[in-house]
């Protein structure tokens, strides 16, 4: 299964997200433009009608263009935040949420990359093993 979106704007992470202590303990909370609603609609659109119960590979990759105007940019890394593994596990879960696959736990080969390109979009191919 491979699908492809473009994004308005991209998806944010934990790291940038609220954080509040009730009690000492932490808790987090969305900041104004933090609930990822453009990415959660577009992964319910694609998500299967039975999620896959083998293990799985996982490729993404997620093409950042919001800080990049200069075209010889495009194609390289982006070394800056948001950090890659905190946007894969946010991906991650979504995918979980609506079925892609019961648990992350299934997934044992995952490639990720995050680099410039001409717009905001994310690929996602996954397979089962």
């Amino acid at each position: 299964m491979k699908f492809e979106f473009k994004l308005g704007k991209m998806p944010t992470t934990q790291q940038q997200k609220g954080i509040s202590y009730k009690n000492g303990k932490p808790t987090f909370y969305n900041r104004k433009g933090t609930t990822n609603r453009e990415l959660q609609h577009l992964l319910s659109r694609y998500k299967p009608k039975k999620g896959f119960s083998k293990e799985q590979h996982l490729i993404l990759d997620i093409v950042f263009t919001y800080a990049v105007k200069n075209k010889k940019q495009w194609g390289k890394p982006k070394p800056t935040r948001p950090d890659l593994d905190n946007l894969l596990k946010n991906i991650q879960d979504y995918m979980t949420k609506f079925g892609y696959y019961a648990d992350d736990s299934q997934l044992v080969v995952v490639c990720a990359r995050k680099f410039y390109g001409d717009e905001n979009k994310i690929e996602i191919e996954i397979t089962e093993v």
